[in-house]
């Protein structure tokens, strides 16, 4: 998760370098850029979808009875994304160099909520049998993504992944911070393990 949000802002800023850049090489490296970028984007609000409905119901078989039906949103947008290289479904590059929304745009958009609202109603249907694992947190973070209402550029979902991350993040903490030791206090070693796990890959 860590290194695919990484991802994502790179791309995010190469767009910005890459417009209005004259020549034909970056206009090419700006419709890959934005292609690659428009594939990845659902990417991890489909897999928190995924990590809370299992934090929720701790049920392997239901995950694999989901998976299906919750990957194709993520199939149409790749299917779509390709396609807009050639037809501009969901971006157009122009002849200058410059990035324009598709007539399809939202149904990208579409996708990343769909993740977003099936999490937020999972978890507050099941508030009440939730131990605190931190999901209420994850909850608020959605929510906050969910009451944007203008998205000037493809930035602002990147942003949102990144939060979807932070969710994560703080859950994964929050298990260990909250074993007890032998004497019933916080197990801060734990957490210091579990938050070497997590950054041990970036050495």
């Amino acid at each position: 998760m860590l290194a695919l949000n990484a991802v994502l802002l790179v791309l995010d800023t190469l767009q910005w370098i890459l417009i209005g850049k004259p020549g034909a090489v970056m206009r090419i490296l700006s419709l890959l850029t934005a292609t690659v970028y428009c594939a990845m984007t659902p990417f991890p609000c489909f897999f928190w979808s995924i990590y809370a409905d299992y934090q929720i119901y701790k049920d392997e078989d239901r995950i694999k009875k989901r998976f299906v039906p919750m990957v194709i949103p993520l199939i149409l947008n790749l299917l779509l994304t390709f396609l807009s290289v050639f037809y501009g479904f969901l971006f157009v590059i122009d002849q200058n160099n410059i990035y324009h929304r598709g007539g399809l745009f939202y149904f990208m958009a579409g996708v990343c909520y769909f993740y977003l609202v099936y999490s937020v109603i999972s978890i507050v249907r099941n508030r009440e049998s939730l131990e605190k694992k931190g999901l209420h947190f994850a909850a608020f973070i959605c929510a906050a993504a969910l009451s944007r209402r203008n998205h000037p550029s493809l930035v602002l979902w990147g942003f949102h992944c990144v939060g979807l991350y932070g969710a994560f993040h703080y859950d994964y903490l929050s298990q260990y911070s909250k074993q007890p030791t032998v004497h019933g206090s916080f197990n801060r070693a734990l957490q210091s393990q579990a938050v070497g796990k997590l950054y041990a890959g970036l050495d």
